[in-house]
């Protein structure tokens, strides 16, 4: 799964979480005014769309001149039920994107009929003359707005903004001259407090967000407080509950028009506003301050908890998604159209990988290290018979140019082909602990396949900052130092060793501040596991 889908998978999980949990602290508000809700669950929609930009704040670091990058190093060696899982889910992504973007698309078209729908209505409906006491409220509450009597509709709806549009269904002459006044008064505050534009931008997120149910749900919660809210105003306007309430009925039954218009009414609402106009006690003004207070700590803590549990990290993502199996590929050292850009890990070397694997996990039927005394280890892997004739077929073509093996999408070696390569390939530059964990991981994965397919990376919930020395600051020294660091099963930090030294006195000073960091585990078969990683400390001065 790539990682940007892969976030949306996590962003989608993190909204739900938010709105369960603001949807059952919602209680507390028992008793308050429609206002008081509506402002609440709008509060709700704005964090939920700022919870990328809160989880991504949430792990920001303050500005200093260090910069980290966190490196996958050790995967298990994938077993053939890992080879098939993780390529199926690779596979699959392209489809969920499709099937999302269909999803967006017949959204999109639905409101186009929308619009062609409101100016079809526009163009077929001809002025309505009100009575005085209407004129009145227009003049006072939205001067603009022009009433007009529509055959197409059956119950008011209201339109617009820069020229706002009242039609009104002939059965309105059926109601009583307070009714009438009511509902008046209900569509010019619509369009008094712009209410149509929260339809339009309700309207264009529930396309967005089609296959999300919390989403659908809270925007109908924000629909039905927004008329209570002007039921509210309404009663308190014209003092005629009784007659607001027939009008209501009246329009109950009406089918609604258009999803781009603010209907009087929705029949799944009915009941909902009834209660709420009949409700006389209120929630005093005190007590709402109290809740709301209440309500914003709870909600805060769910937000916290939310975005640590399920962090919206992409550069975390980019390393889970890399898919956790070995590939072997051709490359070349000039880009070129279909190559893909890479750093081979360790080096300022740069690569151009081809798109087709010609090895992974799968094809691995053997890893051993090679001499296992000298602090950089080298790791044999023995391939099967398909995947030494295409080796063999690719590289005999591709002599004098580089060949990238790439563990967990991180180019580890690029030498040169100097002959056809048969079946077997070496994985260099690992330090004897991460061979060490290689090779267990390979034993474990034959005993328990189960186990190879559910591992992930461990992602930094805590970091800790290194400082310059003074004496690197003097001499005005820059660049990276890469560690290698043994995450341990209960997130803690083991043992740190420095793969590429900067300077004496900025190693120790990132090793001192990595072994503070706090880690989310990494996992194997679902649990808790040891994971050696390498990070990059990158040291610039301002």
């Amino acid at each position: 799964m790539s990682p940007l889908a892969l976030a949306g998978v996590v962003y989608s999980c993190q909204v739900l979480l938010v709105i369960g949990v603001a949807a059952v602290a919602e209680v507390l508000l028992r008793g308050s005014s429609a206002t008081a809700r509506l402002a609440y669950w709008r509060a709700v929609g704005g964090l939920c769309l700022a919870l990328p930009w809160i989880a991504s704040r949430s792990r920001e670091l303050p500005a200093m001149s260090v910069a980290f990058e966190v490196l996958p190093l050790d995967r298990v060696i994938a077993s053939d039920t890992a080879a098939q899982v993780l390529p199926a889910i690779d596979v699959a992504t392209p489809f969920v994107w499709i099937v999302w973007a269909i999803g967006v698309v017949i959204g999109l078209a639905w409101l186009l009929a929308g619009a062609t729908r409101i100016r079809h209505l526009r163009l077929r409906s001809v002025p309505a003359a009100m009575g005085s006491d209407i004129e009145a409220l227009r003049a006072d509450l939205a001067p603009r707005t022009e009433f007009r009597w529509s055959t197409d509709l059956q119950q008011p709806v209201t339109l617009g903004v820069r020229r706002p549009l009242v039609l009104l269904p002939r059965r309105f002459d059926d109601l009583s001259d307070a009714a009438k006044r009511g509902v008046a008064c209900h569509e010019l505050l619509h369009v008094k407090r712009r209410d149509w534009l929260w339809t339009l931008v309700e309207a264009h997120v529930r396309a967005v967000c089609w296959f999300h149910p919390g989403i659908w749900w809270m925007l109908d919660r924000l629909q039905l407080l927004r008329e209570q809210v002007v039921d509210e105003l309404v009663v308190e306007r014209t003092s005629s509950r009784r007659d607001y309430l027939n009008a209501l009925m009246t329009f109950a039954d009406s089918a609604h028009s258009t999803g781009l218009s603010s209907a009087f009414i929705r029949r799944r609402h009915l009941q909902s506003r009834i209660h709420e106009l009949l409700k006389e006690s209120r929630m005093s003004f005190s007590r709402l301050i109290v809740t709301m207070t209440a309500l914003a700590l709870v909600i805060g803590g769910i937000t916290v908890v939310t975005v640590r549990a399920l962090p919206l990290d992409l550069d975390a993502m980019a390393q889970v998604a890399a898919a956790s199996r070995l590939e072997i590929r051709l490359a070349e050292t000039t880009p070129g159209p279909g190559l893909q850009e890479a750093r081979v890990s360790g080096s300022d070397q740069r690569v151009y990988l081809h798109a087709t694997s010609l090895a992974t996990w799968s094809d691995v039927t053997l890893a051993q290290i090679l001499e296992p005394g000298n602090p950089s280890s080298t790791v044999a892997v023995t391939l099967n018979n398909a995947a030494a004739a295409r080796m063999s077929s690719a590289t005999a073509g591709h002599l004098g140019r580089p060949i990238a093996i790439i563990l967990d999408g991180r180019v580890v070696a690029a030498p040169t082909v100097r002959s056809p390569i048969a079946g077997s390939a070496m994985i260099t530059g690992l330090t004897a602990a991460s061979a060490r964990e290689l090779i267990d991981a390979n034993l474990a994965c034959h005993s328990n396949p189960a186990q190879c397919a559910a591992a992930l990376l461990p992602v930094p919930v805590y970091k800790e900052n290194p400082q310059y020395t003074p004496a690197a600051m003097a001499a005005r020294i820059e660049g990276d130092v890469l560690l290698e660091v043994i995450v341990l099963a209960d997130g803690s930090t083991g043992d740190v060793t420095v793969v590429k030294s900067l300077d004496s006195g900025l190693d120790r000073q990132a090793v001192e501040a990595l072994k503070r960091w706090t880690w989310k585990p990494g996992t194997r078969g679902g649990e808790p596991a040891r994971v050696p990683v390498q990070i990059s400390m990158k040291f610039t001065l301002q």
